[in-house]
């Protein structure tokens, strides 16, 4: 074949892929906007895989090392999951609205007590049994 054919085919076909994509984009956006649809993946998107930010309530801070994971953590909290607000890719276990769940805290957390209401960035981290996952969260502000 010649280069110039070559060419033009690769054009064509970069153009229908651009198209399927552009189709795609408009469906989503379709599902977003439908009402009986309360939240949709794009709206929860995080740019970072791994990753989730969700309003928490404070339940029980553990002042010892906690065993999570088969593993002693300090800085250990029970937390009652209010509002998932993102998640990235590749989330083993997606916490829901009213579940209570075991977190670590990179560091120990300052300004936070039972009943405390936070918005956290965390990271799912795996554990030994690859099945299992708990959230270290690095970043926190306190709401209420």
């Amino acid at each position: 074949m010649p280069p110039n054919i070559v060419k033009i085919l690769f054009i064509i076909m970069i153009s229908e892929l651009n198209l399927s994509c552009n189709t795609v984009d408009k469906n989503l956006i379709e599902e977003k906007n439908d009402s009986t649809n309360n939240v949709t993946l794009p709206e929860l998107a995080s740019e970072n895989p791994g990753e989730v930010v969700f309003k928490l309530k404070i339940i029980t801070i553990y002042d010892a090392e906690y065993h999570i994971c088969e593993s002693a953590k300090k800085n250990v909290v029970l937390v009652e999951v209010l509002q998932l607000l993102k998640r990235g890719r590749n989330i083993v276990n997606i916490p829901h609205v009213n579940d209570e769940i075991l977190i670590s805290f990179l560091l120990s957390p300052k300004n936070i007590q039972t009943n405390t209401v936070i918005e956290a960035t965390a990271k799912e981290m795996l554990c030994t049994d690859v099945s299992k996952t708990y959230f270290s969260i690095n970043s926190f502000r306190v709401l209420e």
